[in-house]
């Protein structure tokens, strides 16, 4: 998702546009902990939905700001 991004950043920029994308729209299947870190590093606003999970997250394995990424996503899709 985020090489989709960047290409139609450069594209923007190729063409002229003095836009900047600050927000991604994606389906579930691109809900990732380490996906959602990238795009907040790049500060890129995401709405993604979460997959039904069975079980809750454990972030023993994960970093911070792999939480925090994807509890600023969750926010993101309570509007």
């Amino acid at each position: 998702m985020i090489d989709s991004v960047a290409q139609a950043q450069l594209n923007l920029d190729a063409a002229g546009s003095e836009a900047t994308i600050e927000e991604a729209a994606a389906d579930k299947g691109y809900h990732k902990a380490s996906t959602l870190e990238l795009a907040d590093d790049l500060d890129i606003r995401t709405y993604i939905p979460e997959p039904k999970r069975r079980y809750r997250y454990h972030w023993i394995d994960k970093s911070t700001g792999q939480q925090e990424a994807v509890y600023a996503n969750r926010r993101a899709d309570a509007w």
